[in-house]
Parts: structure tokens; C-alpha cells; sequence
């Protein structure tokens, strides 16, 4: 896009700004294809004009053991309500508005702003609360099936660390979960340093 058209969109109302998207995940491959793919669907938006971009190939961090990646774009929004839609649905971790350097809002515009925040946080809050209880769910039924694993493989007398050799879980685990099974539960025995059933 011309500097002219750019100049001739911002006195109608359109907005410059300056976005960095970033995607975190596992393998390095998906997460360069998927930055991509998100780049390519801003371009299809229909009131955005990228104007510039620069794209960083996913690198591994060491504080989240997963692959990071970002684009630092320039984009040209036909209006504030474009740009806000944008910002909704790609989330970038910043983002800088160039010119106009004083943007005037219609009350409409700003209702909108809020009803749109507010959809996306009862949204984002259902994810949560949903999520938090599967999880729970999980741990639930992880807790019993490792219990039932436990009694199975006790049926023949082990040792704590025999235990957490089959189950491939760290030998302090093993015993803490024996242990709470034959105090609390009264589910299975120990003789000496060995586990049996009940």
C-alpha cells in the first residue's frame, strides 16, 4: 500500500498501529506453520491492510520448555471497531496505535468496546471454570485407576521401590501413595518392607 492511500484512509478514519503476536506451544515445526497461518488470515481480514511484517521462527525457552515465536506487524485498521475486533480475536501481547495520535469515539462505539470485553471474559471465566473441573475429573480418576494398579501389583508382595518400577513413578510417590492406602484406606498390608492386599 502507498504512504498516499495510507494518508488518504487515516483522514476517513482509519487507524496505523504497530501488533506483536506470539505463540508458545510443542513441536517447533507446528507452532512456524501455525504463526503463518494466523498471518495469512489477517490478511484475508476485511477491514485490516498489513501493511508491514517481520516474522520470527519459533526458538526453544527454557522457563516454559516449549518453542516461541512471533510476528511484529504494521497494520492499517479502517476504523477503531476493526482494530478492537482484531486485537479480541488474535490477542497480540502488544500493540501500539501510530496515527491518529487523538482518536474520537462514538458512545455506540465504546458500548460496543465493553459489551465485546465483557462476551470475552464471561467466555474466557466458562473456559476456566470448565477446564478446572475436567481437570479435577481426571485427577479423580487418575487417583483410583493408580489405586487399582496398586492393588493388582501388590497380590504379590513388593517393596515400595518395586512398585514405583512398575508404575515408572518416582519411589518417594510410590511410598507416600502405599502408605496413605494401608493407614486411610485399610486397602492393603505391609509386612516388613513389603506391601501385600488386605
Amino acid at each position: 500500500m502507498k504512504q498516499i492511500d495510507i494518508n488518504d484512509k487515516l483522514e476517513k478514519g482509519a487507524v496505523l498501529a504497530r501488533l506483536v503476536v506470539e505463540l508458545l506451544g510443542k513441536p517447533k515445526e507446528h507452532i512456524n506453520e501455525t504463526l503463518r497461518l494466523v498471518v495469512q488470515r489477517m490478511k484475508d481480514e476485511e477491514d485490516i491492510h498489513l501493511i508491514k511484517e517481520e516474522v520470527y521462527e519459533a526458538e526453544f525457552r527454557d522457563d516454559s520448555q516449549m518453542f516461541s515465536a512471533f510476528v511484529e506487524l504494521e497494520v492499517l485498521a479502517e476504523n477503531i471497531p476493526s482494530l478492537i475486533g482484531l486485537c479480541f480475536f488474535y490477542m497480540p501481547s502488544s500493540i501500539e496505535i501510530v496515527e491518529p495520535s487523538h482518536i474520537h469515539l462514538q458512545c455506540s462505539d465504546i458500548t460496543d468496546l465493553f459489551n465485546d470485553l465483557m462476551g470475552k471474559l464471561h467466555k474466557l471465566d466458562m473456559t476456566t471454570k470448565n477446564l478446572r473441573a475436567e481437570n479435577d475429573s481426571h485427577k479423580i480418576a487418575m487417583g483410583k485407576l493408580l489405586k487399582s494398579s496398586i492393588k493388582a501389583i501388590v497380590e504379590k508382595e513388593r517393596t515400595a521401590k518395586e512398585v514405583a518400577d512398575i508404575l515408572t513413578i518416582p519411589e518417594d510417590q510410590a511410598k507416600s501413595i502405599l502408605e496413605h492406602m494401608e493407614k486411610e484406606e485399610k486397602s492393603i498390608v505391609r509386612k516388613g518392607n513389603r506391601y501385600g492386599t488386605a
